[in-house]
């Protein structure tokens, strides 16, 4: 148990690095150029991945490879969301308005 939820901690971190590097140009913008319908299926197949990996390395089991896996995506889109959302402004004389 307390390995799945390391997994998921190290996944979303590894999403949070994954994406900006799909966003750069030096992957020539693939993330901006996918439909916004299939990135969270991107997500998903990279966290799957990762989690398939993690399993048949450490020889654990797959399902729960999997959950942790997706688990992963939630944690890293809701600290992504987190984390836009609350962006402070530049001057800090417009906070109050």
């Amino acid at each position: 148990m307390a390995h799945m939820t390391g997994a998921t901690i190290v996944i979303a971190a590894l999403l949070r690095v994954i994406v900006p590097l799909l966003k750069s140009q030096m992957l020539k913008g693939m993330w901006t150029k996918a439909p916004k319908w299939l990135r969270p299926i991107i997500l998903c197949g990279i966290a799957c991945t990762l989690g398939f990996a993690d399993a048949l390395a450490l020889g654990t089991s797959i399902p729960n490879a999997m959950i942790s896996a997706l688990a992963a995506v939630g944690v890293a889109v809701t600290s992504y969301e987190t984390g836009k959302g609350m962006k402070l402004p530049k001057k800090p004389e417009s906070i109050g308005k």
